[in-house]
């Protein structure tokens, strides 16, 4: 079975990763999902790469096997804490527990 790449934050340096991630065969653009702010900037990357492309970070995480978290440091909260409730545990994606991001327990930061 194939392994899903999720690249949240597609932007310069998630592009790069994304396209090399092509390049190197480590996987084909059907098993990749990238997370984008803008939807233009979406449009834009899945035309040039032919991934799937969305601006919902919990749902690329939640199909993923493997996941790059790919924002500068100051927007990383903003990113894995999408929700403003912190008594909201049915967000997969939390800043206080980045391994709800994933279906596999390892987590690197």
């Amino acid at each position: 079975m194939a392994r899903r790449l999720a690249i949240l934050g597609c932007g310069t340096m998630g592009e790069t990763i994304l396209a090399g991630s092509l390049q190197a065969g480590s996987f084909v653009a059907a098993d990749i999902i990238a997370t984008v702010r803008r939807p233009e900037q979406g449009r834009a990357i899945a035309t040039r790469h032919s991934v799937e492309v969305t601006t919902d970070n919990a749902a690329a995480c939640e199909r993923a096997d493997v996941v790059v978290v790919s924002v500068k440091p100051q927007y990383m909260s903003e990113l894995l804490d999408d929700d403003p409730d912190p008594s909201n545990s049915s967000r997969p994606c939390r800043a206080d527990s980045p391994r709800r991001c994933c279906r596999t327990p390892r987590v690197s930061r």
